[in-house]
């Protein structure tokens, strides 16, 4: 409290650094270092009974951000893996405001959100982990949104329940992707015996600086972005005989999304747009009975979506599209407290028809360097169940333990001839009847957790122990080895035939990982 009952302020931060999990064997950098800061203020003021205003302001800066990637017929060989620049060179910072307004009546009450984003992000990639690169791209992506959201609910504890609303969204991004090429003056480093030389690291210079400098720019691409979605909502619920209760919700997404390339450069593709328009509806209804006091079955039937768009950042010639993801999803379960003896269990079993199914994918782009994107893969089908129990052992020690058990394949794939120039070049061994990309047989979680006193002083001593576990786990849905020509052509169907089938080496074995922790706490 800053004036009770009035002003209520808050202030946060947060430092993380770490060097990374490993070293690359191929230069002796760190690999996925990381240094973030987090920065929040929060103010809540009470103006009177009725109306509260609260208002978040935030920052964060992110060094290090990175990702890793396979291309690959021996997912053991490094030498044919492929992997994005890791260390502190890449980044992102964000700077957000929320303000909220919310006036409570007697029997409904109003919420008014009103968010601002704006964004930056600044990648220096390579192409590849050795220590000759063959290409090298500069990224910077500079964005701003704009958001509101009104929605009017019901207040109080009545059978009947109903929320309605609508929801605005406005963004625009201007993004600047340089590529170079490198190999030539790494491969006459070699012959002189400089093995383990970097160029944009040997001479001390900023990466982007010497690179500019020195290195001939094959692809210059200067992109504008725009994006504008807005929805409305509703929901009701009932509740009948104080047992049983009926949820029906709907929504309706329109999304508008523009991007234009100016382009420059050998490589660049000038001039080149494209708009994508689309709509989508999403309703769900749910079924909850409540047999007793402390056991309650449920039944729901729910379509959800993730908006599709344009691999802008590909640089494809055609900017190739992927669609919007939806999936039905349909859940039944048991949720149940056993109140002697303080345990619980909770069951349900699932079933996702997903009509469109997106995957991440890596994107050679036009250039030749590498960026990621995303294809549309067709559908798929996906099934399983999940199972969580806990219950106190006495002593201070508790005990938790869930199981899930997954099946997803794909269906409604494309034809080779009819798939997106992306889809051809990232995954053309995909297929009807292929395993889901990331997608593990079963899992399984056990936990032991204890906390005991130290007598009257106020202090604990905490212990925990636990095991996790993952079953077999395909990782890409990919069954033939996605090779790489000359930058500027796509693949070809009879390249697509001969290349190899990649079963066994695709597929993850069981992973088992034991934690252990012990500690000191105060209340």
């Amino acid at each position: 409290p800053i004036i009770e009952g009035k002003f209520i302020g808050k202030i946060t931060f947060a430092h993380t650094e770490t060097d990374g999990d490993n070293t690359k064997a191929h230069t002796g950098r760190d690999q996925a270092p990381l240094e973030s800061d987090f920065y929040n203020a929060r103010l809540i003021w009470q103006a009177t009974e009725r109306l509260e205003f609260d208002l978040s302001l935030s920052k964060d800066d992110n060094d290090g951000i990175a990702y890793a990637f396979s291309q690959t017929t021996d997912l053991n060989d490094p030498n044919e893996n492929y992997l994005v620049r890791d260390d502190s060179s890449a980044g992102q910072d964000n700077e957000d405001v929320t303000l909220t307004t919310i006036w409570s009546g007697d029997n409904f009450e109003i919420l008014n959100r009103i968010s601002y984003r704006d964004s930056l992000t600044h990648l220096d990639v390579e192409a590849d982990v050795t220590v000759y690169d063959a290409y090298f791209a500069i990224i910077r992506t500079d964005g701003e949104q704009w958001g509101e959201e009104l929605r009017i609910q019901s207040a109080g504890d009545g059978p009947f329940r109903w929320m309605f609303g609508g929801e605005y969204i406005d963004g625009e991004a201007d993004a600047l992707f340089d590529t170079y090429l490198l190999e030539s003056d790494q491969i006459a480093l070699a012959s002189w015996g400089c093995t383990e030389c970097v160029l944009p690291q040997t001479f001390g210079f900023p990466a982007e600086t010497f690179v500019e400098l020195f290195y001939p720019d094959i692809s210059s691409n200067t992109i504008e972005s725009e994006s504008t979605n807005w929805s409305v909502f509703g929901e009701v619920s009932y509740l009948f005989f104080d047992r049983l209760e009926a949820t029906f919700s709907i929504r309706y997404d329109d999304i508008e999304k523009s991007v234009f390339n100016f382009g420059a450069g050998l490589a660049g593709s000038g001039g080149l747009g494209l708009d994508f328009e689309d709509d989508a509806w999403q309703p769900l209804f749910s079924l909850r009975y409540s047999i007793d006091d402390f056991t309650s079955v449920y039944a729901s039937a729910a379509k959800g979506i993730r908006e599709g768009g344009f691999n802008s950042s590909a640089l494809t010639k055609d900017y190739a599209t992927f669609e919007t993801d939806e999936v039905w999803s349909y859940e039944i379960g048991l949720k149940k407290v056993f109140p002697e003896s303080g345990a619980y269990l909770n069951i349900a079993a699932f079933y996702m028809d997903a009509e469109v199914l997106n995957q991440a994918a890596i994107i050679v782009t036009d250039a030749g360097s590498l960026a990621n994107g995303a294809i549309t893969m067709g559908g798929a089908d996906s099934y399983g169940m999940e199972m969580e129990f806990g219950m106190p052992l006495g002593g201070g020690i508790n005990w938790d333990m869930n199981l899930g058990i997954l099946d997803c394949t794909l269906k409604d794939v494309p034809d080779y001839a009819d798939r997106s120039p992306d889809f051809q070049q990232v995954s053309p061994g995909v297929q009807d009847g292929n395993t889901c990309q990331d997608s593990s047989e079963w899992t399984f979680f056990t936990s032991l957790d204890g906390r005991w006193a130290l007598g009257g002083s106020g202090w604990y001593t905490t212990a925990a122990v636990s095991l996790s576990a993952k079953g077999d786990t395909r990782m890409t849905s990919d069954a033939g080895t996605p090779g790489r020509t000359f930058p500027f052509l796509p693949s070809t169907p009879e390249e697509v035939a001969q290349r190899d089938i990649r079963e066994d080496q695709s597929i993850r074995d069981p992973m088992f990982l034991i934690n252990a922790s012990a500690g000191l706490q105060n209340d």
